[in-house]
């Protein structure tokens, strides 16, 4: 079993206005990925006010920091699209979809050499924790530290699963990853899902009938 697999068993809006249940959807899946490494995870009612509703656009991505707003991130509607610059191109590297979870280390500016941002495809809903706030910090400080150092490790494991999946058969890859995601068709450009699955416009278009009509 790959590493990867182990680890895997703006304006603000205000939070009054959403379900508990879906910050309690949030910190379980949270706490599922992070269970192994992390096992001073406070209770989920403890963390919920350090959730907030957020938007992903330019101006909030610039203010995420090492020394101020960065932590986690888990989509509740939608999808978020991760660009990387490649030859001058700005070019779609993955997607993560609905109940996925991310983290800020991928687009903080201390950490980006890619020039790597996020982009909202469909007026994607997404909740963050902030793990740059002061109180959190300073009343979780084990668990501030072990989320940390999970993240880090993390990151480096779901990268390599990316470089590992590309090596993988064009055509059977295409068509599992589009199964996964039913509503990146709708949502996302085919000449960016073309480039992301490294594939052509018209082999893309073949593997959508497949999966289409099978």
């Amino acid at each position: 079993m790959r590493l990867f697999t182990i680890f895997r068993n703006i304006t603000h809006r205000t939070t009054l206005t959403r379900s508990p249940d879906i910050h309690i959807d949030f910190l379980n899946r949270l706490r599922q990925l992070t269970v192994n490494l992390c096992p001073h995870m406070p209770e989920n009612a403890v963390l919920s006010p350090f959730i907030e509703s957020v938007e992903i656009h330019p101006e909030f991505l610039q203010n995420l920091g090492i020394q101020g707003s960065s932590g986690v991130f888990f989509i509740e509607k939608g999808l978020v699209g991760v660009f990387h610059e490649f030859e001058g191109k700005s070019r779609l590297s993955h997607v993560y979809d609905k109940r996925d979870i991310f983290f800020s280390n991928e687009v903080l500016s201390e950490l980006n050499k890619q020039q790597t941002t996020w982009k909202d495809f469909g007026e994607a809903e997404v909740l963050f924790l902030n793990l740059g706030n002061e109180k959190l910090k300073s009343t979780f400080p084990q668990w501030y530290a072990d989320i940390q150092m999970f993240i880090s490790l993390y990151s480096t494991y779901q990268y390599q699963d990316y470089i590992n999946s590309m090596g993988l058969d064009r055509k059977a890859h295409s068509i599992q990853w589009l199964k996964d995601h039913p509503n990146a068709l709708a949502q996302i450009p085919r000449s960016q899902l073309a480039e992301m699955l490294n594939i052509s416009l018209t082999s893309l278009k073949s593997f959508i009938k497949a999966v289409l009509y099978e």
